[in-house]
């Protein structure tokens, strides 16, 4: 695993975050010129490289093609389409075959002050599918369970939601979640992306938590089918 650079001795945020292979990112440890606007991550770590990525901001993020198929690659990219933290919301998501040549053709566009973006090119359709980060917000037509805990639930798409809950979570830690509507019991798991303390606006109902979710290998049809009745529900009731 890469260590992560110390942000207080970072003149620049990174213009790329590029996550490929260790032994990709062994190979290309030397580089130091190619590497001055790149942050180089392994896959290996899925709570690290988000981490990394919280922590300076970049315009973009870019896979090595052939990790696509591994499920940390889905997590992470679940994690940032659907947190919470505005600041992700326009965060572009690319891939590249060829880790080295891209590194280089980074480093010769960002000389001539073109768009590294340019370089890389789209996730696959079904990584890039706007479904993927809609989301809607619902009410208490939906009952959840978060860990055995009654929670709410704030927002919801089809990778993971925001719930509010009455205890604390730690980030990373895995839980299991239940949702009920009319009609659909779905059992869910998730990886704990985010978590905030909020002090309650009534003073005689305990303070609670909010916590952003991605879900874990979920049924996309299933949570589509969840989604799209509820929004509904939720548009006639207001």
């Amino acid at each position: 695993m890469t260590r992560l650079p110390d942000a207080s001795a970072a003149n620049t945020t990174p213009l790329v975050v590029l996550i490929a292979s260790a032994a990709v990112v062994g190979g290309l440890k030397n580089e130091a010129d190619l590497l001055k606007s790149i942050l180089l991550l392994a896959d290996a770590d899925v709570a690290h490289a988000f981490q990394a990525i919280m922590q300076h901001h970049p315009s973009l993020v870019v896979f090595q093609r052939d990790l696509l198929s591994r499920p940390r690659a889905a997590e992470l990219i679940g994690r940032i389409r659907t947190d919470p933290d505005p600041t992700l919301w326009d965060l572009r998501i690319r891939e590249t075959s060829d880790i080295h040549d891209y590194v280089e053709l980074v480093s010769r566009r960002e000389q001539r002050g073109l768009d590294a973006a340019l370089a890389a090119d789209p996730l696959p359709p079904e990584y890039e599918d706007q479904r993927w980060a809609r989301r809607f917000r619902t009410h208490a037509s939906v009952e959840v369970q978060v860990a055995g805990a009654t929670a709410s639930l704030a927002d919801l798409s089809q990778t993971g939601a925001q719930l509010v809950v009455p205890t604390q979570l730690r980030p990373n830690q895995h839980v299991r979640i239940l949702m009920t509507d009319a009609q659909q019991a779905l059992r869910l798991a998730a990886t704990v992306v985010q978590v905030s303390f909020e002090p309650s606006c009534e003073p005689d109902l305990p303070p609670h938590y909010r916590a952003g979710v991605a879900f874990i290998d979920a049924d996309r049809d299933a949570l589509e089918a969840f989604c799209t009745r509820n929004r509904q529900n939720d548009a006639e009731a207001s």
